[in-house]
């Protein structure tokens, strides 16, 4: 049915769901037309509640338009009726949504920011307060604003534990410390996956726990603490090895062969480079296949093993190209010039 042919008599409800079917099929003009007719018979009638409804609508469909401006005036309206009379916490909720999704369009990270502290002032849903500390997190995080992440995260994880949900608290106290990684602070990171750790193994989360357990080790790593390093990426390797995550097992015996390269085990590393390039292969993980190939023939180079080293480089090679890596291609083009200057 036309815009032109909803029947003048129509209920404001019935038109307000036509609005949002024309939406729902990408026909945003045709829905902004409805959403407008609703908004002013709204008025007309004194139902707050109709017009904050159709202003919504009409915000998200002035968006798929492309009319930012008016979008952002539609979604002011309503979180400022909501926040003058709170007679609807969720539509005030949902219009603050549409304007951090429009900061976010319009490259405005700090007001986008803004919106997501008011929602989670305004929220009194604690699981929804936990999803939009984690969004708001997220963001200042991809913003480098560690620092306020930390404490977004931090708010996330008090949230998740008030719920009872333990698998929403060992996530968060991961984000915690990767945020302290990022601050530096590799201490309190290394406790955070402890923590993390913790929790993942009181609720039997295999996966998890042995994803912590190997960040764990590659802070160390990281803090130049081989020794505690190898122990914790062994245990990983083990524990994967234990549950079958082919996937996992491969991750961890590759950061596992660094160390003991760095360590100069260079026989240990070799081995684990080659059990790692096999659990890759047997899950057809060719980006991480390729990868390990070269860093196993950059250690065959270290032992003076050229043949090796220049056979699995020119592997990792191959696959590069067929994968279109063009960065990793120019590293392993390098490698085997290196290589040649070495015999």
């Amino acid at each position: 049915m036309s815009v032109n042919a909803l029947p003048e008599d129509a209920s404001l409800e019935s038109a307000l769901q036509q609005a949002d079917e024309y939406l729902k099929a990408e026909q945003p003009a045709a829905a902004a037309s409805v959403y407008q007719r609703v908004a002013a018979q709204a008025t007309a009638q004194k139902s707050a509640e109709l017009r904050a409804r159709a202003l919504l609508g009409l915000g998200a469909a002035q968006l798929a338009l492309g009319h930012l401006q008016e979008a952002s005036a539609h979604y002011l309206e309503v979180a400022q009726s909501g926040s003058q009379n709170n007679s609807n916490n969720r539509l005030e909720i949902d219009a603050l949504l549409g304007l951090v999704n429009l900061s976010l369009r319009m490259n405005q990270p700090d007001s986008a920011i803004a919106y997501y502290r008011r929602v989670k002032t305004t929220s009194v849903d604690t699981q929804f307060k936990h999803d939009i500390s984690i969004q708001l997190a997220n963001l200042q995080y991809r913003l480098e604003r560690y620092e306020d992440a930390l404490q977004s995260y931090q708010e996330a994880a008090g949230l998740a534990r008030q719920l009872g949900n333990m698998v929403l608290a060992h996530q968060a106290e991961a984000a915690v410390a990767m945020s302290c990684s990022s601050l530096g602070n590799t201490r309190s990171a290394i406790e955070h996956f402890e923590q993390a750790q913790t929790l993942a193994h009181g609720i039997s989360d295999a996966a998890a726990e042995i994803g912590y357990v190997g960040q764990i080790g590659n802070l160390y790593a990281a803090d130049n603490d081989l020794f505690k390093a190898q122990h914790f990426l062994q245990s990983a390797v083990t524990m994967a090895e234990a549950h079958k995550d082919a996937q996992a097992e491969s991750v961890w015996l590759g950061n596992l062969a660094n160390v003991h390269a760095l360590m100069d085990q260079i026989h240990q590393a070799i081995n684990c480079y080659q059990r790692a390039i096999a659990r890759s292969h047997s899950i057809g993980d060719d980006a991480s296949e390729a990868r390990l190939l070269l860093n196993l023939g950059l250690t065959y180079a270290q032992d003076d093993v050229f043949d090796r080293a220049r056979s699995s480089i020119q592997k990792a090679l191959e696959m590069f190209k067929n994968q279109g890596d063009q960065e990793m291609v120019a590293q392993a083009e390098s490698a085997l010039e290196q290589l040649d200057s070495l015999q």
